[in-house]
């Protein structure tokens, strides 16, 4: 197996860096998760991957706990690129005034997926498209 296919890219570890930052400030600041995790735009988004976060916990712990229960693949790189697929789109709406939908957010996450494919091996592609097609 190519090396290069098990380490993540540059884009998703940028991805990685960005969001553990952002969180931690969140963590240790006593902040909000709003965004993430109780918006109702943002709820929707985790239903259509089939998660629905505990209502009680810190961040680790529904991390957790969602990793133990999660019935698709890839739990934590898709946590990651779903929530980076949540904060662009706060972006574009914020910066560029385009509203949030769920249609327009799967498309996003499903790009993101994609840019992501070559990290696995090809026999897996169809599994993950397969459960992206899915929602």
């Amino acid at each position: 197996m190519d090396e290069r296919q098990l380490q993540p890219s540059e884009h998703l570890k940028a991805i990685q860096e960005q969001l553990v930052g952002f969180l931690e400030e969140i963590i240790y600041t006593g902040g909000e998760l709003h965004l993430f995790f109780d918006c109702q735009s943002s709820i929707a988004r985790w239903q259509a991957l089939g998660i629905q976060w505990l209502q009680q916990g810190d961040i680790v712990q529904k991390l957790q706990h969602q990793k133990s229960t999660f019935q698709g693949p890839y739990f934590m790189d898709l946590f990651m690129l779903a929530t980076w697929s949540i904060w662009k789109e706060r972006n574009d709406f914020i910066f560029n005034g385009r509203p949030p939908s769920l249609s327009k957010w799967k498309q996003l996450f499903k790009s993101e997926v994609v840019l992501h494919l070559h990290r696995l091996p090809a026999y897996k592609h169809s599994l993950i498209m397969n459960w992206t097609q899915a929602f």
